[in-house]
Formats: C-alpha cells, sequence, structure tokens
C-alpha cells in the first residue's frame, strides 16, 4: 500500500473555510455521481484507509463496495453544519433508515469490518496485497459481466423508485435487449461448445 493512506478523505477543507466552494460544486459532484450509477458498465469500489465523506458518496453511487477490515468509513459533513450530499438518498437504500441515521447525524467513523455486517461493504480484503485481492474479486465479477448483469444494474437501480407496472414495463424492455443481444447469443453457443462464455 506504499502512497496510498486512503480512498478518499472528503470535501478540500481549506476550499470550505476559504469560501471556495459554491452550490455549482455539489451540482457538479452529483452529476458525475449520477453518471456512475445509469453507466451500463459494473463499477466496483476499492476502499481502504479512509473513505469518508465524497468518498462514501462515490461508494454508494458504484455497484459493489470492497473494503478492508480496518478500513474507516464515515460522513463527517455534519461537523461542518453540511448535508452529506445525495448520500441522505441513497443510504438509507442499502442499509436502512436508522443505520443511515446514525451514520449521517452522528457523523462518526465505522470500521470496514463493521460496515460489511450492516450490508454497506460487499467484500472484505485484507490490506497486504489490497491491489491483487481486489484484482480478484473484480475477475469474478467478470465472469459473468454479461448484458443480462449490465441490464440487472440498471433495473435494480430503480426499484425503489418505480411502481411495479412501469418497472415491469422498463423490465420487458430491457429482457428483450437482453435475450437477443450479442452476449446472448455468446451464451448458447459457449453452451454447445462446453466452454465459458466470452462476454463483450
Amino acid at each position: 500500500m506504499v502512497g496510498f493512506r486512503a480512498f478518499c478523505t472528503g470535501i478540500d477543507l481549506k476550499q470550505l473555510t476559504a469560501d471556495e466552494i459554491d452550490m455549482s460544486y455539489h451540482e457538479r459532484w452529483e452529476k458525475a455521481l449520477r453518471i456512475f450509477e445509469q453507466m451500463e458498465k459494473i463499477v466496483i469500489v476499492g476502499m481502504h484507509g479512509y473513505c469518508l465523506g465524497g468518498g462514501v458518496q462515490l461508494a454508494l453511487a458504484g455497484d459493489i463496495r470492497v473494503g478492508t477490515p480496518g478500513c474507516q468509513i464515515g460522513l463527517p459533513a455534519i461537523r461542518e453544519s453540511l448535508i452529506p450530499g445525495l448520500s441522505t438518498w441513497r443510504l438509507p437504500r442499502y442499509i436502512g433508515w436508522g443505520r443511515a441515521k446514525k451514520l449521517i447525524i452522528g457523523g462518526e467513523n465505522i470500521s470496514g469490518e463493521e460496515a460489511s455486517n450492516i450490508g454497506l461493504v460487499d467484500h472484505l480484503i485484507q490490506e497486504e496485497n489490497f491491489f491483487t485481492h481486489l484484482d480478484r474479486v473484480a475477475t469474478e465479477y467478470l465472469k459473468s459481466c454479461s448484458a443480462g448483469s449490465r441490464m440487472s444494474k440498471l433495473l435494480i437501480n430503480q426499484a425503489f423508485e418505480k411502481e411495479y407496472d412501469e418497472f415491469l414495463t422498463v423490465y420487458f424492455n430491457l429482457q428483450e435487449r437482453t435475450q437477443f443481444s450479442l452476449d446472448a447469443e455468446e451464451s448458447k453457443k459457449a453452451y454447445r461448445e462446453h466452454r465459458e462464455p466470452s462476454w463483450q
């Protein structure tokens, strides 16, 4: 882990105290995070050291979170009398209202191990040889990174936003797109040839 003390320690407090951060900063930031959520690619976030504020927000906008047991995760914005962005919208979806309120309103850090226990972190890996372990996790997801998994991501991210009938319509559209994709054809071919598929 030479040269990597932290995943992200959040907003630049020097800029904040110098009044160099205006609302355009927050608008650009949320727009960037939404791109991560809406892109078809699967986003895997590796968290080590400190993952604070904007780092947690970025991790929540990703799809799979990988952390170390000792990683420090927190939303300290409340100490600067700020709202920690749309973690107020995303975090309850992962860990429930009560736990989200505890983290956001309390502003305290939790360890990667505790984050794993409450569903905020999906995989725990050792800090030593962090990137090697992270690559192994990513490789496992690549094995199933077909059009089906990418379209599933898009659906899952709308699960709390749409009513059943609207969600069903989106599902049918994406299922049709998936079932007749190049990846679906490759899946059938791989099955016939008794081999692993090679996704697009």
